[in-house]
């Protein structure tokens, strides 16, 4: 995978040495990595960081350390007119 996953794996897995026992890592990914989007890649580089975030947790979370994703839905701005009736009818709505 290239994109958002791999940074976030290497990067995330050099940092966690560093961090206290109960440390906190936070990805911000989108709705997009469990619904889809209009864009393959975008959705499945998504869907690596919440796999990534799960994996994590396993990994480290019974030395303490939290694994989590903030995965914010669509909002509507002037960029996004354009993909509004393809993510509407995909069940995904506006905030």
């Amino acid at each position: 995978m290239n994109g958002d996953g791999l940074p976030g794996e290497r990067g995330t897995r050099a940092a966690v040495e560093h961090l206290e026992p109960d440390g906190d890592v936070v990805f911000v990914s989108s709705i997009g990595g469990t619904a889809g989007t209009v864009d393959a890649g975008y959705a499945a580089s998504k869907a690596g960081l919440h796999g990534l975030t799960r994996a994590l947790a396993r990994e480290y979370g019974g030395g303490g350390l939290q694994a989590n994703a903030v995965a914010p839905g669509p909002v509507e701005t002037d960029m996004n007119d354009h993909v509004q009736g393809e993510v509407l009818n995909g069940g995904m709505q506006f905030r």
